[in-house]
């Protein structure tokens, strides 16, 4: 953790309760510096620290708007998703990565079927699972998960060449990022805790000739989750406790913080680092739900230990504040927070070894959206297809959002959105 700075080492405070009309930062658009955002900014030497204290810039909740959906139950099967495992765009095309079966779907703005790219196998110009996409140097690379390598096409689909091959494999869900240099990080473990010798998972680089490069090690914070124990053996973590949270974001920083409080830091590559703090209230979490987590949890583990009872600290008091980063192509941070539990009522009270329990609370959740300079922009409440799900492997570009989606049938789709801004045309 960076040590506190002391009154003498404050260069400059800035205390705002204002519009910050013609003030916007550089790589923010002008429509985001419109609302009451109150704060303080303090800064020494390379660190920065903003404190959130009330209102947004943005002066209200953003909304999304529907202009175009993928993905059908039934029909041609380039329309019907599997398993999406990625998605990415240019200003021309949508491709969506599909697991079943392994290929690259393109479609354009409208969700019209234009191509497939690459298919299942080991040759060139295939994959085995195309876990990650981005576009590097004007091609698409494709992270193959299922051969431990990338493979490289045109944006017409033309095979180009199969490079980086990694052989301690990637298994990570986490994206891979764009360098600067025009090479790409990608996730991997990349070195050992000393204490306990588990991997330390962060990224490593490769150049645009398939050089390696120096690793990227996430941020390290003095906080150790509260553990179960299985006999001798690590457990799981004590449900709904408090976690580390990091990603890299594709403008070149790690964005990473402890969730058992609202604050997270925004560390740029070339050492400037910005603290982030919202006042907000906890979540509380209810004796009822902290009771049901506590049976789920036995029953699951005396699957295997029929003698298991609960041998850790007890659930604490309040959610996470946090679960997820996600940085987007506009220098904004998604941060998914938790909102109140809800109870289900056709479920599994009493969870029983060796059986899957259905759930009695839903987990029910949100966005904050920060710029790059950690101001707090606005909230987010995302429509019911979103509701669940996770903006990590989302397209997001200035006011376009495109994300995976889920109907109440269980149909997947893939939705282009357009995020419409408070005083903003909703149509």
């Amino acid at each position: 953790m960076l040590p506190r700075m002391s009154a003498r080492q404050a260069i400059g405070v800035l205390v705002i309760a204002a519009t910050w009309a013609g003030c916007t930062p550089a790589g923010e658009p002008a429509s985001e510096s419109s609302g009451a955002w109150v704060g303080t900014v303090t800064t020494a030497g390379d660190v920065t620290i903003v404190v959130n204290e009330s209102g947004s810039v943005w002066g209200g909740a953003a909304t999304l708007i529907g202009e175009a959906s993928i993905g059908v139950e039934t029909g041609e099967p380039h329309y019907m998703f599997g398993w999406v495992t990625a998605i990415t765009a240019d200003e021309d095309f949508i491709f969506v990565g599909e697991r079943l079966p392994p290929v690259i779907r393109v479609y354009d703005h409208d969700g019209t079927y234009v191509r497939d790219i690459g298919s299942q196998g080991q040759g060139p110009g295939e994959f085995g699972w195309p876990a990650s996409i981005v576009l590097a140097g004007g091609n698409v690379l494709v992270r193959d998960d299922g051969n431990n390598r990338f493979v490289e096409f045109s944006r017409d689909g033309e095979f180009i060449r199969t490079w980086a091959q990694w052989r301690g494999g990637f298994g990570s869900s986490r994206t891979s990022v764009v360098a600067p240099d025009g090479g790409v990080y990608f996730p991997a473990p990349v070195t050992r805790d000393p204490e306990t010798g588990n991997s330390i998972w962060g990224y490593l680089h490769w150049g645009p000739e398939g050089e390696m490069g120096d690793p990227l090690i996430p941020p390290r914070f003095d906080y150790d989750p509260p553990i179960l124990s299985r006999g001798s053996l690590r457990g799981p973590p004590v449900p709904l406790s408090p976690s580390v949270v990091t990603t890299l974001a594709p403008f070149g920083a790690w964005i990473a913080g402890v969730s058992s409080h609202y604050r997270f830091e925004i560390r740029h590559l070339d050492g400037r680092v910005i603290i982030t703090e919202k006042v907000a209230d906890p979540i509380p979490i209810s004796e009822e739900e902290r009771d049901w987590e506590v049976r789920r949890t036995t029953a699951s583990l005396r699957r295997d230990l029929p003698d298991w009872s609960w041998n850790g600290p007890p659930i604490g008091d309040y959610l996470p504040s946090f679960s997820s980063f996600t940085p987007d192509f506009s220098g904004r941070i998604w941060v998914r927070v938790r909102a109140a539990s809800t109870p289900v009522a056709d479920c599994d009270p009493d969870p029983q070894p060796g059986e899957p329990a259905v759930p009695c609370w839903r987990r029910n959740f949100r966005y904050d959206v920060f710029g790059r300079d950690g101001r707090y922009l606005g909230p987010f409440d995302p429509p019911p297809e979103l509701e669940q799900a996770s903006l990590n492997f989302a397209h997001i570009l200035d006011n376009q959002l495109i994300a995976t989606a889920q109907d109440e049938a269980g149909t997947i789709m893939v939705k282009r959105y357009r995020l419409v801004l408070p005083g903003e045309e909703s149509r």
